[in-house]
């Protein structure tokens, strides 16, 4: 069951609220796996998704993403600040994407138990560029949507 999500913009962030027919554990599962990860990172434009991580405070981490169709490989890497399993990761966000760059931005992502569900809660911050904020957001919703099907379809 897809349901609505919820965008707000500002100049340096963004904020998307979802909620999800799948468990806390399903969620964060999908969240932290890297095998997980390949299959619902990034937009519709994004394939042959690459996923390196150390999950623990201070680990750090690597996502490498080709575009299609222009072959242009893109890569995200951090450090995790915060993470209580099944509740909440932080960490840095920064991108080598020419058209919508960020560096040392800070990413929350938060879940929440509802019912049978889970609420899913990911603020964006600290970017430089307004039009960076316009060109995550699109990717966050992207992202979104494909991590909605891959949860709820394994309920």
């Amino acid at each position: 069951m897809l349901t609505a999500i919820t965008t707000n913009k500002t100049a340096s962030s963004l904020k998307i609220q979802r909620s999800v027919s799948a468990s806390v554990e399903r969620v964060y599962r999908a969240w932290t796996d890297p095998a997980q990860m390949r299959k619902w990172f990034g937009c519709e434009y994004v394939t042959d998704i690459k996923v390196i991580q150390n999950l623990f405070v201070g680990g750090e981490y690597q996502v490498q993403m080709t575009t299609d169709p222009d072959g242009l490989v893109i890569t995200v890497h951090g450090v995790y600040k915060e993470i209580i399993p099944n509740k909440k990761l932080v960490y840095t966000w920064n991108s080598d994407s020419a058209e919508y760059p960020a560096a040392d931005t800070l990413i929350t992502v938060e879940l929440f138990e509802r019912g049978k569900g889970t609420e899913i809660v990911l603020e964006h911050k600290n970017f430089a560029l307004e039009k960076s904020v316009d060109g995550h957001s699109l990717g966050w919703t992207a992202s979104f949507n494909k991590i909605t099907e891959l949860v709820e379809a394994a309920v």
